[in-house]
């Protein structure tokens, strides 16, 4: 078997490995999940036509919701780097805007530093 062989039959080997880790992180919920499907629930209501029926004031009061819920979904700790990419989404609306700097908590930019080995 040469080199070339060796790479290839690497490359087609599955990978048994990797379903299982799926399969771990998707057993169980961990508490930022669990509100970020909370949060997106509530995200997702106020894009629908029925939020379109809402007063000005009722809507203001559910985007405030949303937004308590995002800072408090920024301060509990990731389990995970999905964990992080959850809040990243929320503390976004889903990437529709920028991440702000100013009105995120201190301890999601440590958490951030700490992902990529940085001091917390």
């Amino acid at each position: 078997m040469n080199r070339r062989d060796l790479l290839t039959a690497a490359l087609a080997a599955p990978l048994p490995a990797v379903p299982a880790v799926a399969e771990t992180e998707t057993e169980t919920e961990t508490p930022v999940m669990a509100l970020f499907r909370e949060w997106n629930a509530l995200y997702d209501y106020l894009n629908s036509d029925e939020a379109a029926a809402l007063t000005e004031e009722e809507f203001d009061a559910e985007c405030d919701r949303r937004r308590a819920m995002e800072l408090h979904l920024a301060e509990v700790p990731s389990v995970g780097v999905a964990d992080f990419a959850a809040k990243v989404l929320a503390l976004t609306n889903q990437g529709d805007h920028e991440l702000d700097a100013e009105c995120t908590p201190a301890s999601f930019w440590a958490e951030a530093r700490a992902l990529v080995g940085g001091e917390a």
